[in-house]
């Protein structure tokens, strides 16, 4: 190769290495249109060094978003991103950055900020995704009200129609956690949109449908219309309490586990522990050992599915193991229906209780939208409540996932109850134990 015929630039680039190579990367990621030159004067005006703390990393950039205004907040959104993409800290320590500059973001969300993130959801680069992230949630339960307000629901609304799937979902679930009832209206004017265009088998229809569900309970199943019935007779007031009754089948998707429609992502974490040989009585029904009910509602569930679905199943007794892929979501193909329904029927139970490690294994699966977790029993492996819910939350701050709870009785159902609750779900009790008179 000519080195003499590659641009000076160019070669500054390559050879050297830390800041001011980042330099170029990340104004390309925040304005693509712009390139920057790397000169030899360039080079002592490239960004700091990161730190190899979260306290050292937090401080600065906290402090230079203290003094507010688009170029301080496009200044720390573009550190934020070298944080993730560096890799110098764990995931908690990640996490930690995250919930820090999240916290100083809440604290002067303003219209400055909102210009800002609405110039990076534009952007379709992987590199910023963090970011984008962090500024969607940034507004999230925002007591704001006017036109700050409708910027919120507006950029909430452009955000579904990123072609970046992991924003659009972002976005809905935002727009339930904002509490807004015009954030309901929102969702329902988009899921009709997704009818008109033929795709309400999709992801999209499919995550908000989901999400109706969460904020309305059984009055938010079904389509944008019926939906919309419903909630004008609740004259557009969200329930403290939704009504998650199982009868009333939830969510999105094309067929049912327990109840709750099955998500177009999804992954089953099955507890296949010995106590799961008990004996119980469900609604309806009579005797039968926990595990055959599982594997009935199970071998249904994926019986289902359609060709558009992706999903795995995860059983964990002592350990956890994934169904086949190598932890990747499978297509739902006749196929792979018939091989995961046989899979469902040879389920045999073990020994322990690994809550922690099934829950690990599922956030690794890329694409999935929504986790079903079920369980009879309290951890006894990986790790205990405490330690899940952290892991959990340092695993989930970026991708949002979903994790929806099933408890026979003797789960530990408070660890439910808070696994679904801080990610997006709900809690079913699959039996209840009889009082006694």
């Amino acid at each position: 190769m000519n080195r003499s015929r590659i641009p000076l630039s160019y070669r500054l680039t390559a050879i050297i290495p830390g800041p001011a190579a980042a330099t170029r990367s990340e104004v390309s990621e925040l304005n693509p249109k712009r390139t920057l030159s790397i000169t030899i004067a360039s080079v002592f005006l490239c960004l700091p060094a990161l730190a190899d703390s979260p306290d050292d990393l937090l401080a600065p950039m906290v402090k230079r978003l203290a003094k507010g205004g688009e170029s301080a907040y496009s200044y720390v959104l573009r550190q934020y991103n070298r944080v993730e993409s560096a890799n110098r800290l764990d995931v908690f320590g990640r996490y930690a950055v995250h919930k820090g500059l999240l916290k100083a973001l809440r604290t002067q969300a303003d219209k400055d900020l909102l210009s800002v993130v609405r110039g990076l959801i534009k952007k379709t680069l992987s590199s910023v995704y963090p970011s984008q992230v962090l500024g969607l949630k940034a507004f999230a339960g925002s007591g704001a009200g006017g036109d700050l307000k409708s910027g919120i629901l507006e950029l909430y609304t452009e955000a579904t129609r990123s072609r970046e799937r992991g924003i659009q979902t972002w976005a809905v679930r935002l727009l339930v956690d904002s509490g807004w009832p015009e954030a309901i209206d929102v969702l329902i004017a988009r899921l009709r949109e997704e009818e008109d265009m033929g795709r309400h088998l999709e992801d999209l229809a499919s995550v908000i449908q989901s999400e109706l569900y969460r904020a309305l309970g059984a009055a938010g199943v079904g389509d944008a219309g019926a939906v919309k019935k419903r909630w004008d007779d609740m004259d557009k007031k969200l329930p403290d309490k939704p009504n998650y009754d199982p009868k009333a089948v939830s969510g999105g998707g094309n067929t049912v586990f327990f109840g709750d429609r099955i998500a177009l992502r999804a992954i089953f974490c099955i507890d296949i522990s010995s106590s799961m040989n008990g004996q119980v009585k469900m609604p309806g029904q009579g005797s039968s050992p926990k595990v055959e009910i599982v594997k009935g509602e199970l071998g249904k569930a994926v019986g289902g599915l359609s060709r558009e679905s992706l999903f795995t199943i995860i059983p964990y007794d002592g350990t956890a193991r994934s169904w086949r892929g190598r932890g990747k979501l499978q297509p739902g193909t006749r196929t792979n229906v018939l091989a995961a329904e046989g899979f469902a029927r040879s389920l045999q139970t073990g020994s322990g209780t690994n809550i922690h490690d099934s829950l690990v294994l599922a956030l690794k699966v890329k694409g999935v939208e929504t986790i079903y977790l079920l369980s009879d029993g309290a951890p006894s492996r990986g790790g205990g409540p405490e330690e899940i819910k952290k892991r959990v939350a340092a695993m989930n701050y970026l991708l949002g996932v979903r994790v929806v709870t099933y408890g026979f009785t003797g789960s530990d159902e408070k660890l439910m109850k808070d696994l679904a609750g801080r990610n997006w779900g709900w809690y079913r009790a699959l039996n209840k134990a009889r009082k006694k008179k």
